[in-house]
């Protein structure tokens, strides 16, 4: 004799959807960029220098601390220079450098790019705001 039963039976499935499936989703992670002098704007906002280079400034825009250190580098023509960035309270900079800029890049002005958080030893919540073209003017 078949089953039957004289009452609805009622089922009820849940579908959970996956927006990422990156365990850091959701998670604020630290934000490092590379920080113009105050009240610049422009690629040359990136341009602090003195006779023994240049010097970056990166500031930590998160609400947590970067506990670790991690490397920021620059990039002038074909040529790479890569220094230790310290630790970075939240919402706090520091200066790295100085970057030995290379003879003959001053032809009229010196462009570079600056790369922060480079390795990726932090996980940093936007990769994309890692990087700027920066300009000294010769």
């Amino acid at each position: 004799m078949p089953w039957y039963s004289p009452k609805p039976v009622i089922c009820l499935f849940a579908i959970t959807l996956v927006a990422s499936c990156d365990p850091r989703a959701g998670v604020e992670q630290v934000d490092l960029v590379p920080e113009r002098a105050p009240g610049s704007q422009g690629a040359n906002g990136f341009c602090k220098r003195d006779d023994l280079g240049l010097y970056v400034m990166v500031r930590n825009q998160s609400n947590i601390d970067a506990l670790q250190s991690t490397i920021t580098r620059v990039t002038f023509g074909n040529t790479s220079q890569d220094l230790s960035t310290p630790p970075i309270a939240a919402g706090s900079m520091a200066t790295v450098g100085p970057y030995p800029i290379p003879s003959g890049c001053f032809n009229a002005d010196c462009d570079f790019t600056i790369h922060v958080n480079q390795t990726r030893l932090l996980i940093d919540e936007f990769g994309d705001n890692n990087s700027a073209d920066g300009i000294c003017i010769g």
